[in-house]
């Protein structure tokens, strides 16, 4: 599982409140949860109130990946949920599975019946 926090770089209140999400998190989910911390609306950098350099020092002193995006361009939006999802699935790929999860199998069956659509 992974949360992404996000804060507006536009207005420092919301970054103030990552310690108190985390501490949220840390309280109310589980221990394996992977978190990242993203600073949204990175096109507005003559609005900025938050440094990124005042970001990067909280998330290391949180030992917590940090991104800033931007929403509206979309501009490192791919790489803020390519980046949670690899540390969800390196979290997954170092828990042994157990034997009973390993003999649940499921089975896809792609073949197309006579007469059914190519598509919609």
């Amino acid at each position: 599982m992974g949360i992404i926090l996000v804060y507006d770089i536009t207005k420092k209140q919301s970054f103030e409140q990552i310690e108190n999400w985390i501490k949220g998190i840390k309280e109310n989910a589980s221990n394996t949860v992977e978190t990242i911390i993203v600073g949204n609306k990175n096109d507005m950098t003559d609005m900025r109130e938050v440094p990124e350099a005042d970001a990067q020092k909280l998330s290391q002193e949180l030992n917590i990946s940090m991104y800033e995006a931007s929403a509206k361009t979309g501009n490192n939006v791919p790489e803020v949920f390519e980046a949670i999802t690899r540390k969800a699935l390196k979290f997954i790929e170092s828990q042994q599975v157990s034997e009973k999860s390993k003999k649940k199998n499921i089975h896809v069956n792609l073949a197309r019946g006579e007469g059914e659509k190519k598509c919609c």
